[in-house]
């Protein structure tokens, strides 16, 4: 339920943003370096599961979605105490030109703030303030009046990389989502 309502809440800030299809509107974009780290994990083309195994272990659960024409989706997720986390890659397994990219980054409610946390220090647990602080006055704020939820967001300009949030009654992050760029 709350990806689904995350999904949803993603979608509305894009359009918030102004983003239709893979063409922004550069206003609503943050301007400056983007945040490319969560969970201890740095997007960025040499980011390998495998890493990501050495920092957490094996994976609890693994979802594959191969693909004749590359690139394949793959879904990774470790759900143990004081670590909920969920990641999702793209690879291309071909000889000539083998490649995988993180997408997504979900550190889902239950994880530990020592885990959960981006790489500007924004932790599961801090309050809506602290991300304010952190990534500036751009920051969007969604609520859902039918779900009673809330969340919020940033996109940056470099890389369009978006950090997003969702927020208990106390406006306390209770998961955080790392989107990539496309």
């Amino acid at each position: 339920m709350i990806r689904r309502v995350t999904g949803v809440l993603m979608i509305v800030f894009a359009c918030t943003l102004g983003i239709q299809g893979q063409h922004p509107d550069r206003k609503n974009l943050v301007p400056g370096r983007p945040e490319t780290r969560l969970a201890h994990i740095q997007v960025n083309e040499r980011t390998r599961m495998k890493t990501i195994a050495k920092l957490y272990g094996e994976p609890t659960s693994i979802k594959a979605w191969e693909s004749e024409n590359p690139p394949s989706t793959y879904e990774y997720d470790w759900d143990r105490p004081g670590l909920k986390l969920h990641i999702m890659f793209q690879r291309s397994l071909k000889k000539d030109h083998e490649w995988e990219l993180v997408e997504v980054i979900e550190v889902k409610p239950g994880t530990s703030p020592r885990i959960g946390v981006t790489g500007r220090g924004l932790k599961i647990g801090d309050s809506l303030h602290s991300f304010k602080r952190i990534y500036g006055p751009h920051v969007k704020v969604f609520a859902d009046r039918k779900s009673k939820t809330r969340s919020v967001g940033i996109q940056w300009q470099r890389g369009e990389y978006t950090l997003s949030a969702d927020l208990d009654r106390r406006n306390r992050i209770t998961s955080l989502t790392f989107y990539a760029p496309e």
